[in-house]
């Protein structure tokens, strides 16, 4: 029996809430050698992790991950990301908000065509994006 996404969400999901992100991201290569992309559940998981820990260029990188494999995170993820971070005491307000932003701007490109055009199906999270004053206009 071959895994699918949900095994291997299921254990990377397993390995961040036990503070063992390395093996969470061995498991996350070994999803995508055999074909498989990450989904929601699988970035989500990732980014809460690294916001938990506090771990801000991990976990921007980690969004522009799950940006390039054609996952744009969704208002989920993006309120659970800066809730956390709200949260990690080792991360500075300036850093904070830096990041938040940045996120926010990632998300906000991401869904944007080539004419500009945001994708219907992402209007919601761009106008919470902008709503919260924290993506770049």
């Amino acid at each position: 029996v071959r895994p699918n996404v949900v095994t291997y969400n299921t254990l990377i999901k397993a390995f961040c809430m036990n503070h063992q992100i390395d093996k969470a991201e061995q498991m996350l290569t070994r999803m995508i050698e055999t074909g498989l992309m990450g989904d929601e559940a699988t970035w989500g998981a990732l980014a809460g992790a690294y916001a938990r820990k506090g771990s801000v260029d991990d976990l921007i990188f980690t969004i522009r991950r799950s940006i390039a494999g054609g996952c744009i995170p969704n208002r989920q993820m993006y309120d659970m990301v800066a809730h956390l971070l709200s949260n990690c005491s080792t991360v500075s307000d300036a850093a904070r908000q830096d990041a938040v932003q940045t996120i926010a701007t990632m998300i906000v490109e991401a869904a944007q065509g080539p004419d500009g055009a945001v994708a219907p199906e992402h209007e919601d999270l761009v106008r919470h994006c902008f709503s919260t004053g924290r993506a770049h206009q």
